[in-house]
C-alpha cells in the first residue's frame, strides 16, 4: 500500500506539473495570436491618430471621424507611437470573425500610456473596433 501511494502521489504531480504547463502554453499562444493580430493595426491606428490623418484612421475603424478628433488632439502632443507592450490577452474565434483584445501600454516619444483595445479580423479586413488610453 505504501508503494501504491508514493506511485499514486507521483502520478498526481506529473499530472498537476502537465495540466500547468498545458494552460500555460495556451496563454502563450492565445498572447501571441493577440500579437499577431492586434498589435500592428492598433500601432498604425495610433500613429494615423498622431498623425492627425483622420481619414486613414477612419478606414481602420468603424468609430465615427468627429469621435476620432478628441482622440488624436489628446495623442498629438505625444508624439510617435514606438511600441505597444500586450499584456492579458484574449483571442476569440467565432462565426468566421477573429476578435483580439488586450490592455498593455504604448510607449510613445514623449512618455507612456496604459492602453486597452479591441480588433476584429473578418471578411472585411481589420478593424479597431475599441480604444482606450490613458
Amino acid at each position: 500500500l505504501a508503494i501504491g501511494g508514493i506511485v499514486l502521489s507521483i502520478l498526481w504531480i506529473v499530472g498537476g506539473v502537465g495540466l500547468f504547463a498545458g494552460g500555460y502554453g495556451i496563454y502563450l499562444f492565445a498572447e501571441k495570436k493577440v500579437t499577431e493580430v492586434a498589435k500592428q493595426p492598433t500601432l498604425n491606428f495610433v500613429n494615423h491618430l498622431v498623425d492627425g490623418d483622420l481619414a486613414a484612421a477612419s478606414a481602420m475603424t468603424d468609430i465615427k471621424t468627429e469621435d476620432l478628433k478628441p482622440v488624436a488632439d489628446y495623442l498629438k502632443p505625444l508624439g510617435k507611437c514606438k511600441d505597444i507592450t500586450i499584456g492579458n490577452p484574449n483571442f476569440r474565434v467565432a462565426n468566421g470573425v477573429t476578435t483580439a483584445s488586450f490592455n498593455g501600454s504604448a510607449e510613445f516619444e514623449n512618455g507612456t500610456k496604459t492602453i486597452s483595445a479591441t480588433v476584429v479580423v473578418d471578411g472585411g479586413g481589420i478593424k479597431v473596433n475599441q480604444i482606450e488610453l490613458k
